[in-house]
């Protein structure tokens, strides 16, 4: 199957997908949106209103409506604001990608340098701290940890500029947490490559030809096998980061993507929800396919990981 092909269907099904959880949540925009604006929820304008959002018709016709008008750039009209969700997602959309972007290089940058330490010697301070550090940034919620960041830094120290102050000082926090939950995957699957290069023929070949032994002949005889290795798992851990970076847009006020979702779900936006959620999907598919692209060009043999 061609990648454009599945990059189709990817979105085919990912639009259904965003079409079916877009009204998931109980509760009727017509209703929510009278009762907002303070209006009765008579009958007679509960029919007007569902007329002019659209959703008086079958679900297959809302569905098919709304994708065919997606396909031409369209995404609806907001329920709340009643300007185009197209708008939103573009005004919003480079938070989100700055967020993300940034704490994933910070993630990889800390991970290409202590990894080869970790892999040069096993059972060593870097070594545990690689186990360590994946464990926690798996099994620890980033929204926990980011409340209790707030807490520490905005409330006991007084450094109201994570919550008040400039975009960039606000950001600061959340890419830190992105970067703690990302570095742990990518340190590990690099020590683990470069381990392999530590016991591979060609490793022993190049000491044998005067490459200096330790960290440093490591990352000098590795650093193109860890570079491979390293560029799906970003890829993969793209697509993480946009759910975190969902959270934490929320919790640190940031105007991106993932607050505006959260913000279309509680109005039952319906338009904003699916727009929303169609706009990261391509996203991480594009992330995905660059990822891959990216590898094949470092190194054109199938597979993930260079053998």
């Amino acid at each position: 199957m061609s990648g454009a092909l599945r990059l189709g269907l990817l979105l085919l099904v990912g639009s259904l997908a965003a079409f079916t959880l877009a009204r998931a949540a109980p509760g009727d925009p017509a209703t929510l949106a009278l009762l907002e604006a303070n209006q009765a929820a008579d009958p007679a304008a509960l029919a007007a209103l569902r007329a002019s959002f659209g959703t008086d018709r079958s679900l297959p016709a809302q569905y098919v409506a709304w994708l065919g008008a997606a396909l031409t750039g369209d995404l609806g009209l907001s329920f709340r604001t009643g300007q185009p969700v197209a708008d939103e997602v573009l005004t919003r959309l480079p938070v989100s990608l700055g967020l993300g972007a940034a704490g994933l290089a910070l993630a990889a940058l800390m991970a290409l340098a202590v990894a080869p330490h970790a892999a040069a010697r096993p059972g060593g301070l870097a070594d545990r701290a690689v186990d360590a550090l994946a464990v926690a940034g798996q099994a620890v919620p980033a929204f926990w940890i980011g409340a209790l960041l707030l807490w520490v830094v905005a409330a006991g120290l007084g450094l109201l500029p994570a919550l008040t102050g400039p975009l960039s000082a606000r950001m600061a926090l959340p890419v830190l947490l992105i970067a703690f939950a990302a570095f742990g995957p990518m340190a590990a699957t690099l020590r683990a490559t470069l381990r392999g290069v530590a016991g591979s023929t060609f490793h022993a070949a190049a000491l044998a030809r005067g490459t200096v032994p330790g960290v440093a002949g490591l990352r000098r005889v590795g650093g193109r096998h860890g570079l491979v290795a390293l560029v799906p798992v970003l890829g993969a851990e793209a697509a993480l980061a946009a759910g975190g970076a969902a959270v934490l847009e929320t919790l640190f006020g940031l105007p991106g993507l993932g607050a505006f979702a959260a913000e279309a779900a509680r109005a039952r936006d319906w338009p904003a929800v699916q727009g929303t959620l169609l706009a990261a999907l391509l996203v991480c598919a594009l992330t995905q396919a660059i990822a891959e692209a990216v590898r094949r060009g470092m190194d054109p043999r199938p597979g993930p990981f260079p053998a």
